[in-house]
């Protein structure tokens, strides 16, 4: 009787493993097969990117065009950071290469995840890539650049899907950061650093630092945090635009 029981129980465990085997084996396909379709998007992306084919590329260039055109008497660092900005319109830009990065690291990570939770964890960082390569999601990711080069542009060029400067501190009770203000809190620019009091604070990357000197003074991040103005990355494409080592990184801070 003891030996049936035993023989029984030893069958229903074969049976389950089975089970999840199989479930584990679907899953990974899946996740094969997303990688391949992430990597076609991924592409043709940057296809639409160099050809023109986002709308907010050709105006993000415009607006990199107009405003040297009015700094011309200002320092040539001024000129090089409108550069930089419009570098968004090609797929050099860190916006892209982001993605690309992203990319390269679930290509590498795959190799090693075991178990449905971890595959699950990859897919759904894969779908994230996929929904940045939209094209329509990567001209809204544009409205930033476009906007703080409008902002650059001491209201001569206007903003982009977005209220003045003026009427949206005004609805969204917010304090004026200054120039560029619109990129804080996004990794592709920068990142949170703590000084040596403990508090966090926006650090520009090297080709945007001279942002820092358009600034009346540090940003740190309690006071961002409660008086930011709208932006397209802060408010939505985070979302998509966070590669999971940043999400970890933003929820230290």
């Amino acid at each position: 009787m003891t030996r049936t029981v035993g023989l029984f129980l030893l069958l229903l465990s074969l049976i389950a493993l089975v089970a999840c085997t199989s479930k584990e084996q679907l899953a990974m396909e899946q996740l094969n097969e997303a990688i391949r379709q992430t990597e076609r998007d991924v592409t043709q992306l940057g296809v639409h990117i160099d050809k023109g084919h986002i709308a907010n590329t050709r105006k993000l260039m415009d607006y990199g065009g107009a405003v040297k055109a009015l700094v011309v008497d200002q320092p040539p660092e001024l000129a090089t950071l409108v550069d930089t900005l419009t570098l968004d319109a090609t797929s050099k830009g860190p916006i892209y290469t982001g993605l690309k990065a992203r990319l390269a690291d679930a290509k590498a990570n795959h190799k090693t995840v075991k178990g449905l939770p971890m595959i699950q964890s990859a897919l759904d960082e894969l779908y994230a890539i996929r929904e940045a390569s939209k094209m329509d999601n990567y001209g809204w990711m544009l409205t930033d650049p476009i906007n703080v080069l409008a902002d650059m542009s001491e209201g001569k060029l206007v903003r982009v899907e977005s209220m003045s400067k003026e009427a949206s501190l005004k609805a969204n009770n917010a304090q004026d950061f200054g120039a560029g203000s619109q990129l804080v809190g996004n990794p592709s620019y920068g990142q949170w650093n703590q000084n040596s009091n403990g508090q966090s604070f926006w650090h520009w990357y090297g080709q945007y630092a001279f942002f820092t000197s358009m600034f009346r003074q540090p940003i740190y991040y309690g006071g961002w945090s409660r008086h930011r103005d709208f932006s397209y990355y802060n408010e939505a494409g985070r979302y998509h635009y966070t590669s999971p080592g940043q999400k970890k990184a933003n929820m230290k801070t």
